[in-house]
């Protein structure tokens, strides 16, 4: 199939992901796009119509009005699927996304109307391609210029999120530097420094300037070796420099060590993003994310070195990972744990999910090899997940 093609009439199956259809869309450039979804799968199908109309522009017709009653009824789903042939020049059936009888009875409606394997697809995530019935020749999503942003892929889930921001008088790369470097050394002045945080955030603003933490006491030179001090620090300058002893300081620590590994491409790094989904009551947050091409990288930071916190965000940070990014993601924690411990919780992971994109355990030995502790600076390891 030629890379160049433009597809007259593409239909699509939405599925509670809507992020697959988003990149097929993306890949095969349609002149029209029928959404093909159910009651249940209304919100994707809108989240995706307002994505493609952005990104397609006035190139592409969308239709959203193709309705399927119940999606786990083969007679329904052939019939919508056979009437958008019936009503196309030449229909592509992608059919990646909806419910496993969606895919089937679509596909078997599709080639009951005459329909040729190189216009019925379905994406390969871990090949970042898409693939073509019969035995033709696949096509890379990266050759089809299909690239993604962060806030896509958040847009395509329903998720808004507020990115934390630099804050006059707060903390900045050379107090990261120097809280890592002190870490890497005595590893529980991180627990100590979290100690801190809450003693001064459990006290009122006026109070914790009566006792305030002095950085240098804890062996630690930061450009506010008093917080906060007596005079010319105010409230929301003091919680961004609190939040950052607690563990923000890793977050950034992890960003700057991303870009040093000096990725090739575009790559986008955000750190530290609050998100929100109307109709949650409870928020989360990425620590750090890295989005290159088609691939999105969740990473979750922590300086709790014990065992089944550890664990938790393990498993938390990989659900969120393939629930917004699907079989393309990845996702990593970087903690404090000794080897011996991250060896036994990528075990623990990989052997739960059984997955080989199971979160990627690094810990304090490989903070120490990132950061040139032993001898020369080797971000080996990073560069290698980033690549994966």
């Amino acid at each position: 199939m030629d890379d160049n093609r433009r597809v007259d009439s593409l239909i699509l199956l939405v599925g509670s992901n809507p992020l697959p259809n988003y990149l097929a869309s993306m890949a095969l450039k349609p002149s029209k796009i029928h959404l093909v979804h159910s009651g249940e799968t209304k919100g994707p199908k809108d989240r995706l119509h307002v994505a493609l109309s952005a990104d397609l522009g006035s190139s592409v017709t969308i239709d959203g009005d193709a309705f399927v009653d119940d999606p786990f009824s083969a007679l329904a789903v052939g019939d919508k699927v056979r009437d958008l042939i019936a009503k196309c020049n030449a229909a592509h059936l992608h059919y990646t996304g909806g419910t496993k009888v969606m895919s089937a009875h679509a596909l078997k409606a599709f080639y009951e109307k005459a329909g040729r394997p190189e216009n019925a697809s379905y994406l390969d995530e871990a090949q970042t391609c898409l693939r073509f019935d019969g035995n033709l020749p696949s096509r890379s999503l990266s050759v089809c210029g299909v690239t993604l942003t962060l806030d896509r892929i958040l847009q395509l889930h329903g998720v808004t999120q507020k990115t934390r921001s630099p804050i006059n008088g707060g903390p900045g790369q050379t107090d990261v530097q120097a809280i890592a470097t002190a870490v890497l050394q005595r590893p529980q002045l991180a627990s100590c420094l979290y100690g801190e945080k809450k003693r001064l955030e459990d006290s009122s603003f006026s109070e914790a300037k009566e006792t305030p933490c002095i950085a240098n006491d804890h062996g630690v030179a930061l450009s506010a070796p008093v917080i906060p001090p007596k005079e010319g620090m105010n409230k929301k300058c003091f919680d961004a420099w609190c939040k950052f002893m607690g563990g923000e300081w890793l977050e950034d620590w992890v960003a700057t060590k991303i870009r040093e590994v000096g990725l090739t491409g575009s790559a986008e790094i955000t750190v530290g993003v609050n998100c929100s989904r109307a109709g949650s009551e409870r928020p989360f947050e990425v620590d750090v994310a890295v989005i290159r091409g088609q691939r999105s990288y969740f990473i979750s930071c922590t300086t709790d070195m014990t065992r089944s916190i550890c664990k938790s965000k393990a498993f938390e940070i990989l659900v969120r990972a393939r629930h917004m990014g699907g079989d393309l993601a990845r996702s990593a924690l970087v903690s404090l744990l000794p080897g011996n411990a991250v060896t036994e919780l990528q075990e623990d992971v990989a052997d739960a999910w059984g997955s080989a994109n199971a979160t990627r355990i690094f810990g304090l030995e490989d903070m120490k090899t990132w950061s040139g502790h032993y001898e020369s600076q080797n971000l080996g390891s990073l560069k290698e997940w980033l690549d994966s």
